[in-house]
């Protein structure tokens, strides 16, 4: 947006106007920009902006965490087939309790 509005021309940079603004003001005052960046209120609403940004960020990256926890139970769970499980028919005790654990 700022991008924007410091392209924007002033009315004393149309020559249309000239007849109307003539002697009235100078070219010398602030851009619409500059105007904006020293605004308190658009200060104290960026910097609320910025902390909410932040603060969902650091929210997702905690939520992540937790998340990767499952991965693994969810990725057995879509592959684990207790039909094909069954279907071998030898298995040692050490594999069926390395089976249960995962379960």
């Amino acid at each position: 947006m700022q991008d924007v509005t410091s392209e924007i021309q002033r009315v004393i940079n149309y020559s249309d106007f000239h007849v109307f603004i003539s002697g009235l003001i100078s070219d010398s005052g602030p851009r619409f920009k500059n105007i904006i960046d020293e605004s308190e209120n658009y200060k104290d609403i960026r910097e609320q902006i910025t902390e909410h940004i932040q603060k969902d960020f650091a929210n997702i990256e905690e939520r992540t965490k937790s998340y990767k926890n499952c991965r693994d139970i969810h990725q057995f769970d879509q592959t684990f087939s207790f039909e094909d499980f069954k279907a071998k028919s030898n298995h040692d005790l050490e594999e069926v309790k390395k089976q249960f654990d995962q379960l």
